[in-house]
């Protein structure tokens, strides 16, 4: 209050001194007002924006992005570049850009957000590895019953095995042997190799080899045996009864041994028979037993110009290497009965034509032969016997275990009678009739095939229903289902 007073007294005193002065009166400077210089103007720069730019990554982990994000000035360009991790790939972009580009470029003119997108690598599924079949070797051949049978300068070494088979021999003066007979490729279950070019009275070592077809070879212990001294020669006509003697076996046919009508040749057990070949009028009789079997080497029978009165009576034999009844036998009218023997390696087996009366081939075992052929008048039965294998190369007609174009006459009061016989490791036909045969009739009911399959075994008979020109059909139901207790086995 007492500063507003004294400003005011201090205005009061000047207006009152300036009103008391005197006034002079002069020309007036006028002094120009000087015109001030223009002030200087400061600018202050606009900032430039910034924007934010964020990167992620689908999936988490799956890749990376660079550069991974940050703040940039507006209008600046950003190149981004995706590279994906191990198992992965990139895919495309997403947000801010798009494309499947792993490089993509973007103005930053606002904030942006943008998503590297990946996927995984498929693999491919390791291919599943083919499992390497585990072979279960199939066992060797069994070798059984090894039988020598000598000569004075040869032997015939025969033995069977438990599956088909080759054969071969090898022989000498030692078990270091040193000659080695030609393989025999044919598989079969009985064998027979003749070691030839032996001195008489010699006692040589052998063993027998036999290979499946397989290629698993079976080999035998050591074996000896004894060539014999000179054998005992016979040919020709035999007038009066006669015996072979096992003491003066073994036998060598020089030329045909000739049995007219009411003699009788017997050959006893035990007794070996080389090339024999026989024509028989009268009765020819080789019974052997089970432990002294008859053998025949080269063996063929005839009995053309015979009558009623022939007999052929053959048991427990062992007979190959030949024709055992060929069809040289036209209309001959003899007995025949063959029972309990082994025939092997032989062309047809038989050719039975006219005989007169019943015929009995049974318990026998066939291996590696040709046909049975049958036109008789009169039944024939085979029965209980083990046919293996067949012959071959024989032609359409040969390449069969039985044939028949005529049986039982007119009347067909008369068969051939095939049962109770097991009939394995065959291919083609087994059973045939004759075309234009009306007479011709087999029944074929009760074997055993080795199978049971009925269509199969269709396969192995040949009748009516193969052809219009064959007259009958052969009847071969019930069938076995295994082999008949009385039939020969393999073994």
């Amino acid at each position: 209050m007492k500063r507003i007073l004294l400003i005011s007294v201090i205005l009061a005193a000047m207006l009152l001194s300036a009103c008391t002065a005197p006034i002079t009166t002069s020309t007036p400077t006028i002094t120009p007002t000087p015109t001030p210089a223009p002030a200087e103007t400061t600018l202050t720069p606009t900032p430039t924006p910034t924007y934010t730019l964020s990167v992620s990554v689908s999936p988490s982990g799956a890749g990376s992005v660079s550069p991974s994000g940050g703040k940039y000035d507006s209008g600046l360009p950003v190149t981004l570049s995706a590279t994906p991790a191990s198992g992965y790939t990139f895919d495309y972009w997403d947000g801010a850009a798009s494309g499947s580009s792993h490089t993509v470029t973007i103005i930053m003119n606002s904030n942006k957000s943008i998503t590297a997108h990946f996927k995984a690598v498929e693999t491919p599924a390791a291919p599943t590895p083919t499992p390497t079949p585990t072979l279960t070797p199939t066992p060797a051949p069994t070798i059984t019953n090894v039988v020598a049978s000598p000569t004075e300068t040869s032997a015939i070494i025969t033995w069977t095995t438990d599956e088909p088979a080759t054969s071969q021999v090898e022989c000498g003066l030692n078990t270091s042997y040193g000659s080695t007979t030609p393989l025999d490729t044919n598989l079969v279950t009985s064998h027979s190799v003749t070691l030839s070019g032996l001195s008489a009275s010699t006692t040589y070592h052998f063993k027998v080899k036999s290979k499946d077809a397989s290629g698993n070879e079976a080999v035998s212990g050591d074996y000896t045996v004894l060539t014999s001294e000179a054998a005992t020669e016979v040919g020709g006509i035999i007038s009066t009864d006669t015996t072979w003697t096992e003491e003066n076996s073994p036998y060598k046919v020089t030329s045909r041994v000739q049995i007219p009508l009411g003699v009788t040749l017997t050959i006893e057990p035990g007794v070996t028979v080389s090339s024999s070949e026989f024509l028989v009028n009268g009765t020819f009789s080789a019974r052997g037993t089970e432990g002294k079997r008859i053998v025949f080497d080269g063996f063929e029978i005839s009995t053309a110009g015979s009558t009623a009165d022939t007999v052929v009576d053959i048991d427990y034999c062992i007979i190959r290497n030949g024709s055992f009844w060929p069809s040289s036998n036209l209309y001959s009218p003899a007995h025949l009965t063959l029972r309990h023997s082994e025939l092997s390696n032989m062309g047809e087996v038989a050719y039975l034509q006219g005989l007169g009366g019943d015929v009995y081939i049974e318990y026998n075992k066939f291996t590696n032969v040709g046909r049975i052929a049958v036109g008789c008048t009169h039944n024939v039965y085979i029965r209980y016997n083990l046919f293996d294998t067949k012959r071959p190369g024989q032609p359409p007609g040969f390449d069969c275990w039985i044939y028949c174009w005529a049986s039982g006459g007119q009347d067909g009061s008369k068969k051939v009678i095939v049962k109770y016989n097991s009939f394995i490791n065959t291919e083609g036909i087994a059973i045939e009739l004759a075309t234009n045969a009306s007479t011709a009739a087999v029944s074929a009911t009760e074997n055993y095939w080795g199978i049971q399959d009925t269509n199969a075994i269709d396969t192995m008979i040949y009748d009516k229903n193969d052809s219009i020109l064959i007259t009958n059909y052969i009847e071969y139901l019930p069938i076995l289902t295994q082999p008949h207790p009385d039939t020969p086995s393999l073994q």
